[in-house]
């Protein structure tokens, strides 16, 4: 059964979000980067930084990297789906990965089942 409002035939409709909503939840998005920020510096890496964009999340990606020319590797955490999932909703980082002008990676699963340290295969 879809969730959301819904049209007599049980068709999900959009529903506008207020203004009201739509800051609320650039704000918490806000914040919550700026702890991810906070907790990686501490965690040894000084020079972090973080930017919100707004677009097509693939687009945007490729567009930073492109714009500036500094990053040697762009590491991409993704969902993992496949089949008719995978042709539905697509892949933010497949699509960055094939289009980044510098290396790249991209690892699936979830992380909190992951060692908490990282080992690398490079070949």
């Amino acid at each position: 059964m879809p969730h959301g409002p819904t049209t007599g035939a049980g068709q999900l409709v959009a529903a506008p979000l207020s203004g009201e909503v739509i800051q609320s939840l650039v704000d918490d998005a806000a914040r919550t980067l700026g702890d991810w920020e906070a907790s990686a510096k501490s965690a040894g890496l000084p020079n972090m930084r973080s930017q919100m964009v707004n677009g097509v999340a693939w687009n945007e990606i490729v567009r930073l990297l492109e714009d500036d020319r500094a990053y040697d590797l762009v590491v991409m955490g993704t969902h993992g789906r496949t089949g008719l999932k995978h042709v539905l909703v697509g892949s933010v980082a497949e699509r960055a990965v094939r289009r980044a002008p510098c290396s790249s990676c991209s690892s699936c699963g979830d992380p909190s089942s992951r060692p908490t340290s990282l080992s690398l295969l490079l070949a």
